[in-house]
């Protein structure tokens, strides 16, 4: 009679074992998309900074490096868009500005229109607008700015 409730207990041994094992198996599914989910927020967070940096910089070389001028030569020869393969800071540091903005936009994303509205001839109003995809929704950045005599 005790040999029959020895042979009892190992089998609930076994038992302890694996729901010990699926426990941890678990928790480690949960740990490994804890992760995932984490590196894919970075690499959006990474992207939509990389977007914003190029509009800061497009931005800055349009304000303190180009005149009125040569702003209205790129809206009357209708160069106002940034086509997927211009878009990153080294195109603004080795192009210039003529050779970065297209007439024709091919709107494959990431894709930069730039508006611009006259004020009262003196003053112009500066608006890009960068178009990309992020988890699967069409977003914008925008970036508004006056140049001239205000």
């Amino acid at each position: 009679m005790l040999k029959l409730r020895k042979n009892e207990h190992k089998g609930i041994g076994i038992i302890d074992v694996v729901c010990s094992l699926a426990i941890f198996f678990v928790l480690l599914i949960f740990i490994f998309s804890i992760k995932m989910n984490a590196l894919n927020l970075r690499n959006n967070n990474e992207k939509v900074v990389k977007y914003i940096e190029f509009v800061e910089a497009l931005k800055n070389v349009i304000y303190y490096n180009h005149n009125f001028n040569e702003i209205e030569t790129l809206v009357n020869t209708n160069k106002v868009v940034i086509n997927k393969g211009d878009i990153s800071l080294e195109s603004i540091k080795n192009k210039d500005l003529e050779d970065i903005f297209v007439r024709n936009s091919s709107k494959e994303m990431p894709y930069l229109i730039m508006k611009v509205e006259e004020d009262d001839g003196e003053v112009v109003k500066l608006s890009l607008n960068l178009h990309f995809i992020n988890k699967n929704k069409n977003k914008t950045i925008k970036c508004i700015c006056y140049k001239g005599e205000y």
